[in-house]
């Protein structure tokens, strides 16, 4: 991961599915449709859903 960090709450977006797809985009980018399709779920003890968001959106813009 980019060394970004999220707050952990207690439901939020499955931390193992946003950390692939960080990975994925610290590899070749993402583009706005894979960022739309992303399909994250929502888990106990996951990353919190608006941090992530925001991030990916910042992701997105600086394309």
């Amino acid at each position: 991961m980019t060394g970004k960090k999220f707050d952990v709450v207690l439901r939020g977006y499955d931390r193992r599915q946003v950390d692939v797809l960080l990975a994925r985009a610290e590899e070749r980018g993402l583009t706005r449709e894979e960022v739309e399709n992303a399909n994250l779920t929502i888990v106990l003890r996951g990353y919190h859903c608006g941090q992530v968001l925001a991030y990916l959106a910042g992701l997105v813009e600086g394309q």
